[in-house]
């Protein structure tokens, strides 16, 4: 088997013919073969990538599984996996993925930005959001993150460089200690270090140049 084949990773063959069929991919970039193995085998990630590397179906492919595995361990309502995007843009492309991962795991998948309808958002398996919008939600308790078992911080530089470190503080305060983080961004800076730090446990890295 070819070492950059989607499938020697150990991606389930629903999730393996999503990305044939729907993405269009046959071998993994450097970024997705490295962090792919290290988060399904239950590690926290830190993963300095640019924009384009193929993060997000790294994480994505990932965290989808990932989930599927909690739900048919522990089965029951409310989100198992929460990926945190800094704007409404990157947001929305970040959930046009997801989307269409969770759909062939059968899978809910809801985008969670300004302005967006929230009352079926919070309990679907998979969030999409900003953090605002995020911290908000755990802060009126109209959202219960006591299942996630994934948390995703994508683009963690531009996050803190828009002023959000408060708000990520709280949201990993507020979901449960024993989940899995996967912190992916373009530049490692002290900021992002620290950010690590606090929110990750033992994490493995990943430096893709």
């Amino acid at each position: 088997m070819d070492p950059r084949s989607f499938a020697a990773t150990g991606l389930s063959p629903e999730t393996l013919a999503c990305i044939a069929d729907d993405f269009g991919f046959k071998v993994m970039t450097p970024v997705q073969a490295a962090s792919i193995p290290l988060m399904l085998g239950n590690k926290d990630v830190v993963a300095e990538a640019v924009t384009g590397s193929g993060k997000t179906l790294a994480f994505g492919a990932s965290a989808v599984e990932l989930v599927a595995a909690a739900k048919a361990n522990e089965p029951g309502p409310g989100p198992r996996c929460v990926c945190v995007s800094p704007t409404r843009e990157l947001a929305t492309q970040t959930f046009a993925v997801l989307r269409k991962l969770c759909a062939a795991k059968a899978l809910a998948a809801s985008l969670v930005v300004g302005g967006a309808a929230m009352e079926r958002a919070v309990r679907d398996d998979v969030v999409v959001a900003t953090p605002g919008r995020l911290d908000d939600l755990l802060k009126r308790g109209a959202m219960d993150g006591r299942r996630v078992a994934v948390l995703v911080l994508d683009e963690a530089d531009t996050l803190l460089e828009l002023g959000f470190a408060e708000e990520l503080e709280r949201i990993m305060r507020a979901l449960p200690r024993q989940r899995r983080t996967a912190l992916f961004s373009a530049t490692q800076t002290r900021a992002v270090a620290e950010l690590a730090r606090a929110g990750l446990r033992n994490p493995a890295t990943v430096r893709v140049r």
